[in-house]
């Protein structure tokens, strides 16, 4: 009989650790970095509460390396020379965006001037990091095509802070490689995810399912499976998930 593997390790203390430590509270809002999700019925749950979605010790450490690397690729291009505006000066926190009354909202890495690319025009920068895979995909697809929820998220960012360049600064995890991706705001992508948030916020009934086929792939691994192939009823109970509430075009929700 082979003996098993031991669960008490020094790594699954370090994964236990972040997930005790992880209290953050669900979304009050459909946010920026959400809108490019291809199911409108997903983020419809989502912005409801009607879905909780738990990661594991190992995907919340994984989140925080991202978060690292925002901040030494800002503090890198600050040495290079560039203007770099990260924080709000009226909040002292992170560059907020809001739109629909701010029920859609989101917060950008930076705002830069300098780049060697365009000197002088303004640019909003966000940093990324990938395996050397999906490295070499975006190389050969391009970023649109490889990762739509970011191409959503950039053009919601610009479309609300009128800027008409972005640089998504691509970080490969395994070789360290730094891979640029730049490019123009367009208005037509910007309009479609505002129409598309507008529907989701206020829309009084559950869009329909991106597939009907309980093992899609798109679905099968899906946070809010259970709701469109199962039951179909939430176990979160609260405000947002009662069919009393609405979700007003002032930012507010009120009770009937």
């Amino acid at each position: 009989m082979k003996i098993p593997e031991p669960i008490n390790t020094t790594a699954a203390a370090i994964y236990a650790l972040h997930e005790r430590n992880n209290v953050e509270q669900p979304r009050e809002y459909l946010g920026m970095s959400q809108i490019g999700e291809q199911c409108e019925r997903k983020l419809w749950l989502d912005f409801r509460w009607a879905v909780s979605e738990k990661f594991e010790g190992r995907m919340l450490r994984l989140f925080e390396t991202g978060h690292r690397e925002e901040a030494r690729v800002i503090a890198e291009l600050r040495a290079i020379g560039c203007n770099v505006r990260h924080i709000d000066p009226n909040t002292r926190k992170q560059i907020g965006v809001i739109s629909h009354g701010g029920h859609f909202r989101g917060h950008v890495d930076a705002i830069v001037q300098g780049l060697p690319e365009s000197p002088k025009t303004w640019h909003l920068v966000d940093v990324k990091t990938t395996n050397s895979k999906k490295f070499a995909e975006l190389k050969k697809q391009g970023m649109e095509k490889l990762y739509p929820k970011y191409w959503a998220q950039a053009h919601a960012y610009m479309g609300k802070m009128e800027l008409d360049r972005a640089m998504y600064i691509f970080v490969c995890k395994d070789t360290d490689e730094i891979y640029p991706v730049r490019f123009e705001f367009d208005k037509a992508v910007f309009e479609a995810n505002e129409a598309k948030a507008e529907r989701v916020i206020f829309g009084d009934r559950i869009p329909a399912p991106l597939s009907t086929d309980s093992t899609w792939h798109e679905c099968r691994y899906c946070a809010a499976h259970d709701q469109c192939h199962g039951s179909k009823l939430t176990k979160q109970v609260n405000c947002r998930t009662c069919a009393h509430s609405t979700a007003e075009r002032d930012g507010r929700w009120t009770c009937a």
